[in-house]
């Protein structure tokens, strides 16, 4: 069984390494996570993974932390596009 904690643990490694990750990981990961717990836990996880508001489900919370990886994954893909056009 996943611990929370260790849940928490890797979705800050999905969030701090996105680069390395296609979105389709991400999201069986993710996916991983909120299948191991019950809403209760998982709750606790994404309090721990710094998402608060409206976990109301478990679909919530797993859209919560995929819009929050994601983004992050877009957002980084986005500045390394943006910085190698202007550096040519």
């Amino acid at each position: 069984m996943l611990a929370t904690t260790e849940a928490i643990a890797r979705l800050e490694a999905l969030y701090g390494n996105t680069g390395t990750h296609t979105y389709e990981e991400i999201g069986s990961e993710v996916g991983r996570i909120v299948a191991a717990f019950g809403l209760a836990d998982l709750k606790a996880v994404c309090r721990g993974f710094a998402l608060t508001a409206n976990l109301t489900s478990k679909a919530r919370c797993r859209d919560k932390i995929l819009h929050k990886i994601t983004e992050r994954k877009y957002r980084t893909e986005r500045r390394d596009v943006s910085g190698k056009e202007h550096a040519s």
